[in-house]
């Protein structure tokens, strides 16, 4: 009886140890947070296409290799069926059968993507889409900044709908709406440097 009751434990002190490895190794996993749009104006490489099939090349690494139909690419020349590679499959992997988007870079091994950058194909095709035309009426409500393709500041309506898009390089961190509420100061980076549009005068102030 105590054999049995040692070897259980043998088992469950095993079991433990493995499933303590995959948290440590799923914990690990940390995905910035960047937007689908960003990255393709960042000009990395993407695909859209149907997942085929999965294999695992070495069944002693968590490294999986997917055959993927291509509907479109972006950035690069793809079509047909290729092979590709996930690194860091703990972040996620492709669903086979499904039609989703990756970002997709060029290794020795052939193509790879990774989990933080498999998103789904209805998401990869809006971020190709141009911004709708503003649609919104009636007082401005906010102002949103950012990054907005060729703009950086959008103005909503009361009901979050946009009135129009104030258009310029770079990307806004920071907004002050100026006294009067007819001008608003925008904090910009755009490359290396920092442009600030003072209220009193509305000239911008470049910062290296």
């Amino acid at each position: 009886m105590m054999g049995v009751v040692a070897r259980s434990l043998v088992v469950l002190a095993a079991l433990g140890a493995a499933l303590g490895a995959w948290a440590g190794l799923a914990a690990a996993c940390t995905c910035a947070d960047r937007d689908e749009r960003d990255r393709i104006e960042g000009g990395e490489q993407a695909i859209i296409g149907r997942v085929l099939s999965e294999r695992q090349p070495d069944p002693d690494r968590y490294d999986f290799s997917y055959r993927v139909r291509v509907e479109r690419s972006i950035g690069v020349r793809l079509s047909g069926e290729i092979e590709l590679g996930v690194d860091a499959a703990v972040c996620g992997t492709p669903r086979v059968g499904a039609r989703q988007g990756f970002f997709i870079r060029r290794r020795a091994s052939g193509w790879v993507t990774d989990g933080c950058s498999i998103v789904e194909g209805s998401a990869m095709e809006r971020a190709l889409r141009p911004y709708r035309r503003p649609f919104g009426s009636g007082r401005l409500a906010l102002l949103a900044g950012g990054h907005f393709g060729d703009a950086r500041v959008m103005a909503l309506d009361l009901r979050g709908r946009v009135i129009g898009y104030g258009r310029g390089r770079g990307e806004t961190r920071d907004i002050s709406v100026c006294p009067g509420a007819l001008r608003a100061a925008e904090l910009v980076v755009d490359g290396r440097s920092l442009e600030v549009a003072a209220c009193a005068s509305g000239a911008p102030t470049r910062r290296p």
